[in-house]
């Protein structure tokens, strides 16, 4: 809902109502993603978590400000943190349909952090320099959060796949390039994968 409606706000202002469509077809990808999922813990007999305080800080986050920069940047972090999750629960699970369910959604993140990165830098191309300088500080200070609050929230699944901290931390700055991790003021700092 508050999505729809930031995208509906910036699809209007910008006069791109393919936005629209494609932040419609996210949101059923992601969807599935879940329900796929559930419904793989459903079938194994493992509890779904009732509360994940990772996501109530991210949908905080992202309700604060409704705007798209404000859903957009989270989002990217978090899936490109997610591409690292899932590729080391596909490594660590002996369950085929797990695997085949992690394998989906690897493929599936990949356009998604293209399409928001792609977004990003369109907005952020539009800024001065210093305000660009300024959003790279605030994304970094971001990242850092956002990859802290994962390895904390899900260290045992991560560690489960072989994966350390220092490997997250890299892997997660190389996915989404040196502009997020390192910052600065060029207004294409979103690198696409």
């Amino acid at each position: 809902r508050h999505l729809l409606a930031a995208a509906r706000q910036y699809a209007t202002r910008e006069a791109d109502p393919t936005f629209l469509d494609a932040v419609q077809l996210f949101i059923r990808e992601e969807q599935r993603h879940g329900a796929e999922l559930g419904r793989w813990l459903d079938l194994a007999g493992i509890p779904r978590a009732r509360h994940d305080w990772g996501d109530t800080l991210f949908r905080a986050f992202r309700y604060a400000l409704p705007n798209i920069e404000c859903w957009a940047t989270p989002v990217v972090m978090v899936e490109t943190h997610a591409m690292i999750y899932y590729h080391a629960i596909r490594r660590a699970t002996g369950s085929p349909v797990l695997e085949a369910i992690c394998a989906r959604i690897l493929a599936d993140e990949v356009p998604h952090i293209r399409f928001q990165c792609e977004r990003l830098a369109i907005i952020h191309r539009r800024r001065w320099r210093v305000f660009r300088w300024l959003t790279a500080g605030a994304h970094r200070v971001l990242f850092v959060g956002i990859t802290m609050a994962v390895w904390l929230g899900h260290r045992r699944a991560l560690r489960a796949g072989g994966v350390t901290f220092r490997r997250v931390l890299r892997a997660a700055r190389g996915a989404v390039g040196p502009g997020v991790a390192a910052g600065g003021p060029r207004g294409d700092h979103w690198r696409c994968p």
